[in-house]
């Protein structure tokens, strides 16, 4: 039978917080990270699960546009033609937005840019049947006669240079692993698009890996939930692992899974904001338990403020026995690169 969600969000937060801070250090959050993770559990607090895609999301990938000298904008303004532009000038509108007017307009302008563009690089028309789920009170825009939203035209862009790289829609019973994946967008859209026989597994830390599993858990009401929890050894939960559709557990957790468990590996705009050792650690991790690709979706150079170290793309401890099939940088965000490697 499907794992139901807990019905208090915050005493499973407790739970699972518990559990993680009983995990060795290596495995605890970066100064970063324990900053950026003290004031999401203090948003989720005062304003509640059920608007986070209002508040804490902006800490997952949705970047918050607002202004028009943001580098996004301008980058995504100068490709434009002149009558799509009016087009979106004259037909979108945003609601729900927690942006001053202003704001709020530069930021519909800038989504609405971005689909554009996607959705003319979408061979299997998937913007027709994606929807943004009402879970989480998402900002919604209306362009074109449907609801779009950044997360899911992010995930869909993402989707399609792993479709590149290994096919996922030419085969069945993929096995997908994403470290620090927020609230859980792509792996809504992966679930949304491959449907059947997809495992995702998500490992992260609290509270971002408790907001995923009662997200997914209410989006996907038949789907098989493993729920973050305590155990010792494989064995234990196996049989209830493996028949899973979605999978949540604590990075620590990696350690007990199987050689080659995974088919693919995912990154994706996390792992400068850890300590160095723990990206070692993680790309070890990556090495043992992925047998087919990985994908890691970085800023090209970044310092990490907190923790105090830079991080550019020729820093990762990549093995010497992995073949880079894909690099580029993101073409609406030029500052972050795609990689994607083949490990056997």
């Amino acid at each position: 039978m499907p794992t139901a969600p807990a019905s208090g969000f915050k005493e499973d937060c407790l739970g699972v917080t518990r559990l993680y801070r009983a995990s060795p250090p290596i495995y605890q959050a970066s100064r970063f990270w324990e900053q950026v993770g003290s004031e999401n559990a203090q948003a989720l607090s005062d304003s509640s699960y059920e608007t986070f895609k209002r508040t804490v999301n902006s800490n997952y990938f949705q970047f918050m546009v607002r202004g028009w000298r943001h580098a996004y904008f301008l980058h995504l303004l100068g490709m434009i033609k002149r009558d799509a532009l009016l087009s979106i000038l004259l037909r979108s509108r945003i609601t729900g937005a927690p942006l001053p007017p202003w704001a709020a307009f530069i930021h519909k302008i800038y989504v609405c840019m971005l689909y554009h563009f996607v959705s003319q690089d979408d061979p299997l028309k998937l913007l027709d049947r994606l929807v943004e789920p009402k879970e989480g009170s998402p900002i919604v825009i209306e362009y074109a006669g449907r609801s779009i939203s950044q997360d899911l035209l992010s995930s869909l862009v993402e989707f399609y240079a792993l479709e590149n790289a290994c096919g996922l829609t030419k085969r069945r019973g993929w096995r997908i692993a994403e470290v620090g994946a927020g609230y859980g967008r792509l792996a809504y859209l992966m679930h949304s698009v491959l449907e059947e026989g997809l495992q995702y597994c998500i490992v992260d830390i609290p509270p971002a890996v408790c907001v995923s599993q009662r997200y997914l858990s209410a989006v996907f009401p038949g789907k098989k939930v493993f729920r973050c929890r305590e155990f010792k050894a494989f064995s234990e939960v196996e049989e209830e692992f493996r028949a899973a559709d979605i999978c949540f557990l604590l990075p620590h957790q990696l350690e007990l899974l199987p050689d080659s468990y995974f088919d693919v590996f995912i990154t994706i705009s996390n792992l400068p904001e850890m300590r160095r050792e723990q990206i070692d650690m993680f790309l070890g991790h990556v090495d043992r338990l992925c047998g087919g690709h990985y994908f890691n979706k970085q800023y090209w150079d970044y310092f990490n403020p907190i923790d105090r170290y830079r991080m550019r793309f020729i820093d990762y401890p990549v093995p010497d026995r992995w073949r880079l099939v894909h690099l580029r940088p993101v073409w609406d965000k030029p500052n972050f690169f795609e990689a994607i490697y083949r490990l056997r």
